[in-house]
């Protein structure tokens, strides 16, 4: 599934039991905010890395979390 609305529409249209599943969707405004809120200004197109790097990096044990977007946010403001 390479999107919200493809995720949203295999629970929808294919799942057998919606409550086998669990779906947590972070958009570019909330890490625009948290950025925001942290005192840094991050352009569309950061918040965009920072959400991709989430996704891209993230653990299944820890999750994507506001520790990891505060982390990853960092990270692209250093220029990782």
């Amino acid at each position: 599934m390479k999107t919200v609305s493809d995720a949203l529409d295999f629970i929808r249209n294919q799942a057998v039991d919606r409550a086998d599943y669990v779906l947590a969707v972070w958009h570019i405004d909330d890490v625009l905010l948290t950025a925001k809120e942290r005192g840094k200004k991050l352009t569309k197109k950061q918040a965009r890395e920072v959400i991709s790097l989430a996704n891209r990096k993230s653990d299944a044990s820890l999750g994507i979390t506001w520790d990891t977007i505060d982390c990853w946010i960092d990270m692209v403001k250093e220029g990782y």
